[in-house]
């Protein structure tokens, strides 16, 4: 089953975890991390005050045994941006709960 995972995680993900904080509670410098994983957009429209509006949101979804925080911050290839981690939870089913990432 990894051999069938290796192959659908075909993207490559940087992940910037914060270093710990210093002396005044800034936090240190962070590490970056290359992660295998899988990039899919989705865009849905969302009720908003105003009316309605489109929400775009980029889902990666990570091998089983990858960490993911809320503080984490990730970088797209040919992306200059980075984006904040919205939401982590577990994909269910035939890849063995792969690890999911919803970025915004």
């Amino acid at each position: 089953m990894s051999a069938l995972i290796d192959l659908y995680l075909r993207d490559t993900v940087t992940r910037l975890r914060p270093g710990d904080p210093d002396q005044w509670g800034e936090p240190g410098a962070a590490t970056e991390t290359a992660l295998a994983a899988r990039i899919t957009y989705e865009s849905r429209w969302i009720k908003v005050e105003g009316g309605e509006a489109v929400q775009a949101v980029a889902r990666l979804r990570l091998a089983p045994d990858a960490s993911a925080a809320h503080t984490d911050r990730w970088r797209l290839p040919n992306d200059a941006r980075e984006y904040a981690t919205l939401r982590i939870g577990r994909k269910t089913g035939w890849a063995d709960m792969l690890v999911e990432v919803d970025l915004g």
